[in-house]
């Protein structure tokens, strides 16, 4: 692609061919606790306007879970930006999860008068605005109605059809538990009252009330709608495909801070529908200086600027807990990634610094062949406080200024802190391997260089900054061609297709067959012990586990329960389809073959009809583990994403849970189903390689 004048647009072909080029850049994922300075941090690899307009909005505390993907490319023109919006379907089953588990509360809460209550502000707030900040509407639907939009959901709407939800569940609800218990005197360990209240709900639940509940629903998918509409009116209706809307436009212009504001506004009811917000932009000249120092011309020639950078919402956003920062690393694991940039002040709460690195040993196998990094930020602090405290030792003073000892304060304060350092990267290097895993930076040194000139030649600065993520974007460049390899510079004959593409017919196609075969007879031999047999009709499962395997199963995480009340399962499907395609890829003489058909015979064309295929083979065998691992994850649910959210619609978690292990069994039971959707997502990952192997803008 060529520089263009930043007034001028792309055409949609355009654009498809420069997000499709773009992506085959290296992408680093950016994680940590909030306040790491995280987001304020990544703005300074961009230009003073997109800095301004960014750091307004993703530098304050984030109130939503909206991921953010910078993605930097010199050859755009400066102040010409391209923002691409990922767009969600509409998801039920989050706001089942709130009502359900706010319902059976307010209902257990109330229920000495349950005929006197009714559903009040309280209780709606409660399923508008989340404690998990999965999203946040209330402020957003209130300042809508008291605007009189038209055709916007009204919260009295609302109100008036949970209520009608209230009367059918409570009714004669408080004699049916009564009896529930005296039936369950003999049960050991004993439920508790709310166990039976819980289990009662549930199952009136069950009972009749779809219409009600699909009422429900209906008034969040018109908000839904309504949000997405807003957002496409921005964009000038523009989209890509149907799950893409992209703007593009000039930094400044109305509709472009009109869009970034209104998606981290901390009101905003964005994360509805918005999953993935890219931020394309030409970086800072700094940062550019930065790539050549890195990326030597002598080895790198010809090669521009191009790398992605994923911003993630805070570990500990929604809670502190190890449990909270759990869920929320398996979230940000997920994604798609190169890279790991790992950032933490520099004086974060131990607890949770050591449960971030307890919980990055643990998931090293995901980590494996990543590179990963962990910078301390905001390091002057640390700094400061070893200085101020050394000189009230030695002298006694409060009155921190500078004098004639303050540079062997502030050299003793960095010698200890860089040991401090190396005991931690030790320690981390020998848990998941690799060397120089921590460092340190920091972006403001003002307080220090007030008080002493030694830090002005240490370079722990955003030029560090700089070189962390270059250098972590080189290793993952090497990883698909080494430097002085040659890599090749392609053309297609037409800029709608990949230059290189992945041909799964013919050979493949028989390849296909027998991974379907091994998999049904996988599933017939292994699947009754791995999760059929927790769909027994006579196993009453807790809601609250089931909505919890359901959400961690989305994003490729199982589950266990230790209930005392309640049945107890264990379901890792993602899991066990990974270790179920592993052992056939193990069997299997590896290869592969590709299309040609639009690739430009030109010297270098000849020359990677010749290589390709070797190549592809190659690769593919180094990131196997992760590859498998997102094929198994799209497996386990993408494939069977509508069949499986349809099983708990109107359903209990409960019985949907039933329902939900069934249909695992009929399509894992099935040939088709694995040759289909393997050809589908394995095409996706050879593809995926197929671009970054080579140059082609």
């Amino acid at each position: 692609m060529t520089q263009l004048n930043q007034t001028n647009t792309f055409t949609i072909a355009e654009l498809i061919a420069f997000f499709r080029n773009q992506e085959a850049a290296p992408t680093i994922e950016v994680t940590g606790p909030s306040g790491s300075a995280k987001s304020s941090t990544l703005t300074t690899v961009l230009p003073n306007s997109s800095n301004r307009l960014l750091a307004r909005n993703i530098g304050i505390i984030q109130t939503s879970l909206i991921y953010t993907l910078l993605m930097l490319n010199e050859k755009l023109m400066p102040d010409k930006v391209l923002i691409r919006v990922k767009v969600k379907g509409f998801d039920a089953l989050l706001i089942k999860a709130e009502l359900t588990e706010t319902l059976i509360e307010f209902i257990y809460l109330n229920r000495d008068d349950l005929e006197e209550v009714e559903v009040d502000e309280t209780f709606l707030k409660s399923i508008l605005d989340p404690e998990n900040r999965a999203y946040h509407y209330y402020n957003y639907v209130k300042k809508n109605n008291e605007a009189g939009v038209d055709g916007f959901p009204r919260l009295d709407t609302l109100q008036e059809k949970i209520q009608d939800l209230y009367l059918m569940v409570t009714d004669g609800l408080r004699e049916e538990v009564r009896e529930r218990e005296k039936e369950g005197k003999s049960l050991h360990p004993k439920p508790k009252k709310r166990d039976f209240y819980e289990k009662v709900i549930n199952e009136r639940l069950d009972d009749k009330l779809e219409v009600e509940i699909k009422s429900i629903y209906g008034w969040f998918e018109q908000l839904y709608t309504f949000v997405k509409n807003e957002i496409l009116e921005i964009c000038d209706r523009q989209k890509l495909d149907e799950n893409h809307i992209v703007l593009d436009g000039v930094i400044g212009t109305d509709k472009v801070e009109n869009l970034i504001h209104r998606t981290y506004d901390p009101a905003s009811p964005y994360s509805l529908v918005v999953e993935e917000l890219a931020y394309a932009v030409k970086p800072s000249n700094d940062f550019i200086e930065a790539f050549k120092e890195v990326y030597h011309e002598s080895e790198y020639p010809g090669k521009s600027l191009k790398i992605n950078i994923l911003d993630t919402p805070g570990l500990t956003q929604v809670g502190e807990e190890k449990a909270d920062i759990e869920d929320a690393l398996n979230r940000v694991l997920a994604k798609r990634y190169d890279a790991v940039l790992f950032l933490c002040r520099a004086d974060e709460r131990p607890t949770i610094y050591d449960i971030c690195m307890d919980l990055l040993v643990s998931h090293n196998k995901k980590l494996e062949n990543v590179p990963l990094k962990i910078l301390r930020t905001r390091a002057d602090i640390v700094l400061y406080e070893k200085m101020k405290k050394d000189r009230m030792i030695e002298e006694g003073d409060t009155n921190f200024v500078k004098g004639p000892q303050t540079d062997s304060y502030a050299q003793a304060a960095y010698q200890a802190y860089l040991g401090n350092l190396k005991q931690e990267a030790d320690k981390l290097s020998k848990e998941l391997g690799g060397t120089n895993l921590v460092d340190f930076v920091s972006l403001d040194l003002h307080t220090l260089n007030s008080l002493t000139d030694f830090f002005a030649e240490k370079s722990f600065t955003k030029e560090k900054l700089y070189n962390t993520l270059l250098s972590l974007s080189r290793e993952v460049n090497d990883a698909y061609m080494p430097p002085l390899a040659g890599r090749l510079w392609l053309q297609g004959t037409s800029p709608l297709k990949p230059v290189l593409e992945s041909n799964m017919d013919g050979y493949m196609e028989q390849t296909l067959d027998e991974f379907g075969t091994h998999m049904v007879n996988l599933n017939t031999k292994e699947g009754y012990g791995m999760y059929l047999n927790f769909a027994d009709s006579s196993k009453v499962f807790h809601g609250r586990s089931v909505s919890t395997f359901y959400f961690n199963h989305k994003i490729g995480v199982g589950h266990e329960t230790r209930a005392n009340v309640y049945a107890n399962f264990k379901v890792h499907i993602r899991s066990m389809i990974q270790k179920w395609t592993n052992s056939f890829f193990q069997d299997w003489s590896m290869h592969f073959e590709i299309s040609f058909d639009n690739l430009k015979q030109t010297e270098a064309g000849k020359q990677a009809l010749n290589e390709a295929p070797k190549l592809l083979v190659e690769i593919f065998n180094k990131q196997k583990p992760q590859i498998i691992s997102r094929i198994a994850k799209a497996l386990s649910f993408d494939a069977l994403r509508t069949e499986m959210e349809e099983k708990y619609y109107f359903n209990s978690w409960n019985k949907g849970f039933h329902e939900n292990l069934e249909l695992f069994n009929v399509k894992f039971s099935d040939c088709e189903y694995w040759r289909l959707q393997m050809r589908k997502y394995l095409k996706e990952e050879l593809d995926n390689l197929l671009d970054r192997m080579y140059y082609y803008d």
